[in-house]
């Protein structure tokens, strides 16, 4: 019975870890694809130089609007679903293919393409998350939005989304690799806020507008 796991992923252990370091590897490339900064420049705009400076969807509606902001928001989901996809292909149920969703994320957070440096994560981790347990997932997407509405303050929804995106996947599928890859993704979204905690504490965080030229 020990030895069943093994023979899902079709290899010895040895042959299984170089084959999660490979896919790791990619989605960690894959997820450090910065669409926000490759749309702002197109757009000649310069996110480093707009606002918080960050490369993520709420940077770039802040310099181009949300027509543009929309777009970039949902390359980062897809970068994580694509990733999720494939480790799920790859690994089936397990986590190993929630490893591939945690390394998109990551590669978004330090992106290998911009010196290490990158965004937040939550459209990268929420797009991985979709494909492992979407209704949690719109659970917390619906969380994130309403607080958005009411609030204006995009870092506060996004954690309060991080927050219950694993409480949400313990209601709907329990402890399992599901949970544990969403604690980790919640753990590193919340991490790459650490920042914006120190502000919200301040009473120092910004409510989300557009710049005007």
């Amino acid at each position: 019975m020990r030895g069943q796991p093994l023979r899902r992923y079709d290899g010895v252990p040895e042959m299984l870890a170089i084959k999660i370091l490979i896919a790791c590897l990619v989605c960690f490339l894959i997820g450090g694809i910065p669409f926000g900064p490759i749309i702002a420049r197109v757009k000649k705009a310069d996110l480093r130089k707009t606002g918080s400076g960050n490369i993520g969807a709420t940077n770039v509606y802040r310099a181009l609007g949300i027509k543009y902001a929309v777009l970039v928001f949902a390359l980062d989901a897809l970068k994580g679903s694509l990733c999720g996809y494939a480790g799920l292909l790859l690994f089936h149920a397990g986590m190993p293919a929630g490893l591939c969703g945690v390394a998109a994320l990551l590669g978004h957070v330090f992106s290998p393409w911009l010196k290490f440096r990158g965004g937040k994560g939550v459209a990268t981790g929420f797009g991985a998350m979709m494909v492992f347990a979407p209704i949690p997932s719109a659970i917390s997407f619906a969380l994130w939005a309403a607080i958005i509405g009411w609030k204006k303050v995009v870092s506060l929804a996004s954690m309060a989304g991080a927050i219950s995106l694993p409480a949400a996947v313990l209601v709907f599928n329990g402890i399992g690799w599901r949970f544990y890859t969403s604690l980790i993704i919640a753990g590193l979204v919340i991490w790459s806020h650490r920042e914006n905690i120190v502000r919200l504490a301040k009473g120092e965080e910004k409510r989300i507008k557009r710049n005007r030229e």
